[in-house]
């Protein structure tokens, strides 16, 4: 919104006509062309204009300049997605930001606020900002056209929309200028792209997008971020099969989440670890990571009750079904104190139900609550693995119609899985 506008509104609000407003300072007409942004009226002219309105003129482009400043302060705490500071700040924009801020400037807010909601999570508030942005990127310059496809990708990959995050995160490239930016904002568009893509199982494009992040952050000495690419490029690496270069990965990510004292990091690096011998069928060596992984893991957590279900599959793949029975027991709270959507949640009840009730109650959840909410989900790669543990059991039992029934579930689901064991 230009000054014109605000003005305009200004006058509005306080019910003049244009006539009482311009009266001794400009004509009639000249004040309508200034409202209506034809023209841009000299420093001294805006100033008696807003002085007739109520409004202080300096102290109005005063925060207009204190919103410019704290929208380029942003930038950073944003990108390092720093919680505290990217909070700080937003809370000292909406101090300022009104109806009346001028409107390139609200455009901002609303594309940065995109990327603070995926900081501090919340997609709600991150979509109304996305659909205030889309609603006006014609308005766009070029710096701000990278920032919008750039944090929308983003929004698109955390809401699980793959295709819109890579057709966005491909855009943000074309307009990524070395001019506008540090190059550190296009090493962090290089690693959400190897993610997106890897989930697209684009290999080849996930493995230079990774690699570029890479050397971008290892160039500007960022341990961190080297440390997410690595166990991103040990992820990918294991898919494909190739071990080693999996694992001289995963060991560069150890080595500098112990560096930097980082627990939780090295809880995802075991599990990665474990994942890894688990492909290799080295189920001894995955418990012993799966061990570590629990160990740095907060137990209260998701992430915790992911790497119980992997030690419960391996333990069931050892057919030493009495330990999962024993894992089952000690962390039964984690039934009770994280919410039932999420999917470790449904796979611990999974191996409940198998493992310790009987058929009739087994075979209600797999049909009334399991599989429709892996298939809700999109849970292509769990859909395939449950359905072929149950097919084995219904065919080791002569059920054969029934096993015959989810082996074709799992063929259905597995062409919508690459790489999987």
């Amino acid at each position: 919104m230009g000054q014109g506008k605000i003005l305009k509104n200004l006058r509005k609000k306080k019910n003049l006509s244009q006539e009482e407003v311009a009266r001794s300072i400009v004509s009639t007409s000249y004040l309508s062309r200034i409202e209506n942004g034809k023209i841009e009226a000299n420093e001294e002219t805006l100033s008696l204009l807003y002085q007739r309105v109520g409004v202080d003129y300096s102290e109005q482009k005063d925060e207009t300049s204190t919103i410019q400043s704290l929208l380029l302060e942003w930038e950073s705490p944003l990108l390092e997605n720093d919680k505290e500071k990217t909070r700080d700040i937003y809370h000292s924009l909406l101090d300022y930001i009104t109806e009346m801020t001028p409107f390139p400037l609200q455009l901002e807010f609303h594309i940065k606020r995109i990327r603070h909601f995926l900081t501090n999570p919340d997609l709600d508030k991150a979509r109304e900002s996305v659909n205030f942005s889309e609603q006006f990127s014609d308005h766009l310059d070029t710096r701000l056209r990278f920032l919008f496809h750039k944090h929308i990708g983003n929004y698109h990959w955390s809401a699980s929309n793959p295709d819109y995050a890579e057709y966005h995160f491909n855009q943000a490239l074309r307009e990524y200028s070395g001019i506008n930016f540090h190059e550190l904002e296009k090493a962090d568009l290089h690693f959400l792209h190897s993610l997106v893509l890897y989930t697209l199982r684009k290999e080849s494009l996930c493995f230079y997008n990774a690699e570029e992040a890479l050397r971008i952050f290892q160039s500007h000495y960022r341990p961190k971020q080297c440390m997410k690419v690595h166990i991103q490029l040990g992820i990918c690496h294991s898919r494909i099969g190739d071990f080693p270069t999996c694992l001289f990965h995963y060991e560069k990510a150890k080595a500098l989440a112990e560096f930097l004292d980082l627990p939780s990091f090295l809880g995802i690096i075991e599990h990665n670890f474990a994942n890894m011998y688990v492909r290799m069928q080295n189920y001894e060596q995955a418990v012993a990571h799966l061990t570590e992984a629990m160990n740095h893991k907060d137990n209260s957590t998701e992430s915790f009750a992911y790497s119980l279900v992997l030690l419960l599959e391996v333990r069931y793949e050892q057919k030493d079904t009495s330990s999962c029975i024993e894992l089952l027991d000690t962390f039964d709270y984690l039934l009770k104190d994280l919410s039932d959507r999420l999917t470790p949640i449904q796979e611990m009840k999974f191996f409940r139900h198998f493992l310790t009730t009987g058929k009739d109650e087994w075979e209600r959840f797999l049909e009334k609550e399991f599989f429709p909410r892996l298939e809700a989900s999109k849970e292509s790669r769990k859909i395939m693995k449950y359905a072929k543990t149950t097919a084995a059991y219904y065919e080791k039992t002569g059920f054969y119609k029934k096993s015959a029934h989810y082996y074709r579930l799992a063929l259905e689901n597995s062409e919508e899985v690459l790489g999987y064991r």
